[in-house]
């Protein structure tokens, strides 16, 4: 892993750009021999979609059409999108008679179904046709009997589009057929629009022998009202999510198999990428009081926590997490190192400082002095960032990482004593920034400051 920067910043607060991301998606994406496959994710589909299907399985139907030879159960909601089936209050009845054949209708209902967008119906030299909004071409949906052609005549007139007649039905209540019964609250919806390809809940409660199907009322626990509705306004294709209640409703969305959460992340990714603490601070908090938090949430959270102030008393995380976000920003804004976890920085910049040690050792000649010095420097920067770490998470920590790094620095340092070809006997001499003792059988590298003790006679060297 290598960590991404980005140009040294004046202030953690003055950043005008994203920074790059430090990712570990590697995990992700390399099974291991104990990990199970991932189970693929929900299907998402349309409103249209989901009444289309309603339909073809006969559920939720509540407009009986009455044809000549024959009925036809359709949506409220489809049929509203033609005036013809309008009362004189705006609203569908529960039935309708209609002085067509039943095919007739059928043809007609099977455009409203498939097209979501606004239109046109007529009658035209005696067939029932519609115009589709951006389409020049006009659609015949069915020839029309002499007499269905002079009854059909009132059928004329626009195709409102989906949209619109879900947003009415959302927004008033209109054609509701179930009700989220949320202790406060009570919000109307509509059982077709609810359900989907792949329920494990709402198709459930709605069909089974359950005392919510015969009531078509569902009790929801822990739900607040303005989430309900605008997770709603998301499943009816009329709004997008609302940062603030966005985490309520990407919650339910999953717990319910409804297949919105890709909605729901894009909208936090975008929210989280321009420092909005309207979505920072509440996936922030979320991130760390909640176990169930996905990883790459709680990476995007802490690191655009790192470009919000203030952290105080107002942000609901435990202090640790703050004291390490604070760490976190510090180092961002002295390096321009951008990082969700301080086990990530240290673990990445250790590895940066291994691999710049063993080119130095692989190098034709060794390591210059000044480049060993400014490569000490950086460890030593290494080490005091550590330790400010351990005052947050405790001295185990401290010393298990540096028994880490001393071992696998031990390790280079043995492999540039044994390329250094020295006769028997002798050892090479490992400076280090601070003063120490040159003893006899130690061969020094060039490019070093000696020191020597003349009341004893002692040398020391350092690097300069």
């Amino acid at each position: 892993l290598k960590l991404c920067t980005f140009p040294r910043l004046p202030h953690p607060i003055a950043m005008a750009t994203e920074p790059p991301i430090l990712s570990l998606t590697w995990y992700d994406s390399t099974p291991l021999p104990d990990r199970r496959p991932p189970s693929p994710p929900p299907l998402r589909t349309s409103p249209g979609r989901r009444l289309r299907l309603a339909r073809e399985q006969g559920r939720f139907g509540d407009l009986c059409i009455l044809c000549n030879d024959g009925d036809l159960w359709v949506h409220r909601l489809v049929a509203a999108r033609c005036r013809y089936f309008q009362g004189a209050d705006g609203q569908v009845p529960r039935a309708a008679s209609v002085p067509a054949r039943e095919s007739t209708m059928r043809h007609l209902f099977d455009a409203l179904y498939d097209r979501e967008e606004a239109g046109d119906l007529g009658v035209v030299e005696g067939s029932l046709v519609v115009t589709w909004a951006g389409h020049e071409e006009t659609h015949a949906l069915a020839p029309l009997a002499p007499a269905e052609a002079a009854a059909l005549g009132a059928l004329a007139g626009p195709v409102e589009p989906l949209c619109k007649v879900l947003q009415v039905g959302l927004t008033t209540g209109a054609m509701a057929d179930v009700h989220l019964n949320l202790g406060a609250a009570t919000v109307p919806a509509h059982g077709a629009l609810l359900t989907g390809e792949d329920d494990s809940f709402f198709g459930t409660c709605l069909s089974g022998p359950f005392k919510e199907a015969a009531d078509r009322s569902i009790g929801i626990k822990g739900l607040s009202p303005a989430a309900a509705r605008d997770l709603l306004a998301v499943r009816y294709g009329v709004a997008v999510p609302q940062l603030a209640t966005i985490l309520e409703c990407r919650h339910f969305s999953h717990v319910w198999n409804w297949g919105e959460e890709e909605t729901f992340n894009a909208v936090l990714k975008a929210a989280l990428a321009r420092n909005d603490p309207a979505a920072v601070i509440p996936v922030w908090e979320y991130s760390e009081m909640d176990s169930s938090c996905p990883e790459w949430l709680r990476e995007l959270g802490r690191l655009a926590a790192l470009r919000i102030q203030p952290v105080g008393g107002e942000v609901d995380v435990p202090d640790q997490a703050k004291q390490e976000v604070e760490l976190a920003r510090s180092i961002l804004s002295a390096d321009g190192h951008a990082f969700a976890r301080m086990e990530d920085y240290l673990t990445c910049h250790a590895d940066d400082l291994y691999d710049r040690e063993r080119r130095g050792i692989e190098a034709p000649g060794g390591r210059s002095g000044s480049n060993r010095r400014d490569l000490e420097l950086e460890w030593t920067r290494w080490m005091g960032r550590l330790e400010m770490y351990g005052r947050i998470k405790g001295p185990e920590v401290v010393a298990r990482w540096k028994a880490r790094v001393t071992e696998r620095r031990a390790e280079l340092q043995r492999t540039r004593g044994s390329n250094a070809g020295l006769p028997p006997g002798r050892i090479l001499f490992e400076p280090s920034l601070e003063w120490k003792e040159i003893m006899p059988e130690h061969v020094c590298p060039p490019g070093l400051e000696y020191s020597m003790d003349m009341s004893t006679g002692r040398n020391f060297a350092r690097l300069c």
